[in-house]
């Protein structure tokens, strides 16, 4: 009798501890499928190399993949964020009101990560350079956006009526970097090395003012520098400016941006950022399945997939996978320390974790 009783007990628990690992177990499946109670914030840059990411925002894939973010970003010469809505036409019409909008560089966003203000974002390869031999506690999750060697993105434009017949003719003249991240400044460097000269022979200004960029390069203050063809363009269409050469004095692939998050959010939440870079890789996925004539047909900012206004120029494109490349970023990285901007390499693979990628390769099929 007393092993009945003993039999009986032991089933039964049994059969209830089943039952409660079933309940946690459904409990925890749901849990996964839900949205996170709050929005993942991610600072974005308004640019050729992160209107995927921005494409993928607008057009809801990251709500189908039931995660929930918000690009935030910053204008010039304002501190403030604010939040990129989540339509295009809503988008527009704050640039509308404010040309500026979206004028975040990679360094104010790895800053404004650090201090708790974002989960995440997208930077430009010197940007995250610069974060790294800190030692600041980022990493690198996806590729965005790169120049291709075929069609680069970016050039070097001089004012209209300036005549270069040969490399010393650009010696004292005035060439201005924008504010951005340390690359543009360095790559203005870069190209008056390339052409022979010596960084003496002319002057640079660095970090100008978007605005101040297109009024000095029309009054004839600035004698040229290195853009995106985004400002190239505007250059052409104001008959201010030229492109005198296309980038090709480093690697074009290697002017790319990534896709970065706070060490921390990423230990406490793979399963978000894989839904994050998952909803990405499907947005690349459908848009390399288009057509090139659907490619062709977006004319606007942002929507753009293809852009072959300005001769022998493009926007910059998304690889399939997204896979971060090393040795480009080494090569930014060996002309940064060569320029000065940091004092010492890193360990890069620490600051990378390739696993996102391959997984939602797997996942996404």
């Amino acid at each position: 009798m007393r092993t009945l009783k003993k039999n009986l007990f032991l089933t039964t628990a049994s059969l209830l501890g089943l039952t409660l690992l079933l309940a946690l177990s459904a409990r925890h499946e749901s849990y996964a499928s839900e949205p996170i109670a709050r929005p993942v914030k991610i600072g974005w840059f308004d640019g050729g190399r992160t209107h995927l990411l921005y494409r993928a925002y607008i057009n809801g894939y990251f709500a189908k993949e039931k995660v929930s973010i918000k690009l935030m970003t910053k204008t010039l010469r304002k501190d403030d964020l604010y939040e990129v809505p989540e339509k295009h036409a809503a988008f527009a019409d704050m640039v509308d009101k404010d040309k500026f909008l979206g004028r975040m560089t990679g360094l104010e966003i790895v800053d404004a990560m650090e201090k708790g203000k974002l989960n995440g974002g997208t930077i430009g390869e010197a940007s995250f350079i610069d974060a790294i031999s800190k030692g600041k506690p980022i990493v690198a999750v996806a590729a965005l956006g790169h120049d291709t060697k075929e069609k680069p993105g970016h050039a070097f434009v001089l004012r209209k009526g300036l005549v270069i017949k040969k490399p010393e003719d650009l010696k004292g003249k005035t060439f201005a970097s924008r504010r951005s991240g340390p690359v543009d400044a360095m790559l203005v460097r870069e190209f008056v090395q390339s052409e022979g000269l010596k960084l003496s022979d002319v002057k640079i200004i660095d970090n100008m003012m978007d605005d101040e960029l297109f009024e000095r390069l029309e009054d004839g203050t600035v004698d040229g520098g290195y853009h995106h063809l985004h400002w190239v363009k505007k250059f052409i269409d104001n008959n201010i400016g030229y492109v005198y050469r296309r980038l090709d004095w480093v690697a074009p692939e290697a002017s790319l941006a990534l896709l970065v998050f706070n060490k921390d959010f990423v230990r406490d939440n793979r399963d978000t950022v894989q839904k994050i870079v998952n909803a990405y890789v499907k947005r690349i996925r459908h848009e390399h399945g288009l057509s090139e004539a659907k490619k062709r047909k977006p004319k606007t900012f942002g929507l753009q997939m293809v852009n072959n206004d300005v001769e022998g120029m493009n926007i910059p494109q998304c690889d399939l996978p997204p896979v971060i490349r090393v040795e480009l970023l080494s090569t930014i990285e060996d002309l940064m320390l060569k320029h000065g901007y940091i004092s010492r390499k890193a360990d890069m693979e620490k600051f990378i974790d390739y696993g996102f990628v391959e997984r939602a390769m797997e996942e996404t099929k």
